[in-house]
């Protein structure tokens, strides 16, 4: 079960993730999932 505390650290989440959506070659990336892989290479 959640808490209401985690339920609100994941719609921050979820709106910060959605604000750094951007278009890249017709395609809508998550710029954060892009930084990751970036960080992992």
């Amino acid at each position: 079960m959640y808490s209401n505390w985690d339920l609100l650290v994941w719609k921050k989440y979820i709106a910060h993730a959605f604000s750094l959506l951007e278009v890249k070659d017709g395609a809508i990336v998550p710029k954060y999932l892009i930084s990751l892989y970036y960080l992992y290479i």
